[in-house]
């Protein structure tokens, strides 16, 4: 069973979103909505009796919910999200970029080099706000 509203700890769409920004595909990120801890584990850099010891952890307390990973992030649907939103030239510059080997190096060098990159980080962090802000809301 779930914290009631009243027993949730208040973490903000931006702590959120600044934790979806250091996920991969090899972290998971856990928060408890009671208490206003943030745990997480790795297979990067985690044993795996410090990840078991985490969950294990995780599992035996109240209020712990896992964020969205890497799947549910979708990063390269971000990037081509944001490419549509560009004029040409850059649209097909940045859609270009994000297909085949090497996509998430070429759309960032793609970005530099079109004037774009800090638009592309400020699109970035106001779609992960976005979407902690959604995630929070369904807890």
């Amino acid at each position: 069973m779930g914290p009631t509203d009243s027993e949730k700890a208040a973490f903000t769409a931006k702590e959120i979103a600044d934790l979806l920004q250091m996920t991969d595909q090899y972290a998971q990120w856990y928060v408890n909505l009671r208490t206003g801890e943030i745990a997480y584990t790795s297979d990067m850099s985690m044993t795996f009796g410090e990840r078991e010891e985490v969950v294990s952890r995780i599992e035996g307390e109240d209020g712990w919910a896992a964020l969205p990973d890497s799947f549910d992030i979708h990063e390269w649907d971000i990037m081509r999200r944001f490419s549509v939103e560009q004029e040409e030239p850059a649209y097909s510059q940045l859609m270009d970029a994000i297909h085949g080997k090497g996509a998430f190096r070429m759309f960032r060098s793609t970005a530099e080099r079109l004037g774009l990159l800090q638009s592309w980080y400020d699109y970035r962090d106001a779609y992960l706000e976005n979407m902690a802000r959604e995630w929070l809301e369904g807890q």
